[in-house]
């Protein structure tokens, strides 16, 4: 009887430290998953912050070049600022959905892509 007794004890111990393993092991999958995601957005901020200052540093040199042409320095930044007003309104009337359709897919996609390695 008290063999029995140990038996079960032992299973009970087994079931138990395969629940805590399987805990821990969808935990630390948890992480991982969550760890390249967060990895993948700091890279792309950080690319997105050196093409900012890039184009930044291109539109300022643009504007100064126009500006030089018709001898007055802010008629350039205008024409500029003029441009990206126009390209703005494009974008709101004509591109919206197509972006955010775009990028919802994309976004989609690469989640499901980790999803599948982690697996």
């Amino acid at each position: 009887m008290e063999e029995e007794y140990t038996h079960k004890e032992s299973i009970f111990e087994k079931i138990s430290e395969f629940g805590k393993t399987s805990l821990l092991l969808t935990k630390l999958s948890i992480i991982n998953f969550l760890a390249k995601i967060i990895i993948g957005l700091i890279s792309k901020i950080f690319i997105l912050i050196a093409a900012f200052l890039f184009m930044l540093t291109l539109n300022i040199a643009l504007a100064v070049s126009i500006g030089e042409y018709f001898n007055k320095l802010s008629i350039g930044f205008y024409i500029v600022a003029l441009f990206y007003f126009l390209l703005t309104v494009f974008f709101a009337t004509y591109l919206q959905k197509f972006l955010t359709n775009t990028v919802g897919n994309m976004i989609v996609k690469t989640t499901l892509e980790q999803h599948v390695e982690n697996e």
